[in-house]
């Protein structure tokens, strides 16, 4: 369809803000091997939304790898922690990015709402934290992928409380949990 197309018709049925978060590496045939490599995925990202931009629309931006591409590095047989270290450090850098007002927000950090090894959910959770303190620290925007069930959210819910997160997505959640 194309990006400017896609804004003409999402326009036309009376769209006006899309928030725009970053796919997958590998939709872009992207292969991870250090944080940098993150770049690339991003910088699409913005280019898409400048594109977007271009046609009326307002564009906010949230970056970062999504839980995801975690699962995949474990599978792949990366140790967990290198992982983890990964992960935090693309994280750390489209924190960069929201600095230089490329992305307003971080995410999707969090958990796979599909079944995965404990090691995989518990590197996730890591990961998650680490990004929760980084939203707080930038005042941006965190879009949380949850996996469903009350449990998760508080998991997600008390540190993002206690280091001040004041805004947030949930993605995944049933409506009923917010609060």
């Amino acid at each position: 369809m194309g990006v400017e197309n896609f804004a003409k018709k999402f326009r036309a049925s009376g769209g006006w803000l899309y928030v725009l978060v970053n796919l997958l590496s590998w939709n872009f045939n992207i292969r991870i091997k250090s944080p940098q490599d993150y770049r690339k995925l991003y910088d699409i990202t913005v280019s898409t939304a400048e594109e977007l931009r271009r046609s009326g629309l307002i564009v906010p931006v949230i970056i970062g790898p999504h839980p995801a591409e975690v699962a995949k590095k474990i599978e792949e047989g990366v140790e967990p922690s290198e992982v983890a270290e990964l992960m935090i450090k693309a994280y750390e850098i489209a924190a960069k990015y929201v600095k230089l007002g490329r992305a307003q927000g971080l995410g999707e950090a969090g958990r796979p709402h599909w079944s995965v090894p404990k090691q995989i959910m518990d590197t996730c959770t890591e990961i998650m934290f680490k990004v929760i303190e980084l939203a707080a620290e930038l005042d941006v925007p965190l879009h949380l992928h949850l996996d469903a069930g009350e449990k998760p959210i508080e998991l997600a819910a008390q540190p993002a409380r206690r280091v001040g997160v004041s805004k947030a997505v949930v993605h995944h959640a049933r409506g009923e949990l917010a609060r």
